[in-house]
């Protein structure tokens, strides 16, 4: 199964048997007043992200698995939009 893990605003896809071991680097990184750790993102992406005591962490199950494009490369960055908040078109701040 595949796990997101939302970190700092971004989110990475992870297999869930590493969770473990990064939720173990997540605590040791906060305990020792921020570092960096180092894990395995989707398509075997070496990732390397800024951990400190302050770091909103969210890990969420995926119901189905991530497909991989071609390459084996994954999906490296995903955007939800809950519809049921969203203010609509009419509302949303025009960018000139």
């Amino acid at each position: 199964m595949t796990v997101l893990v939302h970190l700092h605003g971004s989110s990475y896809a992870v297999t869930d048997a590493a969770v473990a071991v990064i939720e173990s680097k997540i605590l040791e990184a906060i305990n020792a007043g921020g570092a960096f750790i180092d894990f395995t993102g989707s398509g075997n992406r070496p990732t390397r992200v800024l951990v400190s005591p302050g770091a909103a962490v969210r890990m969420e199950k995926l119901s189905e698995p991530i497909e991989e494009q071609d390459g084996g490369e994954g999906y490296p960055d995903f955007a939800y939009w809950d519809l049921d908040v969203w203010p609509g078109p009419a509302l949303m701040p025009r960018l000139h």
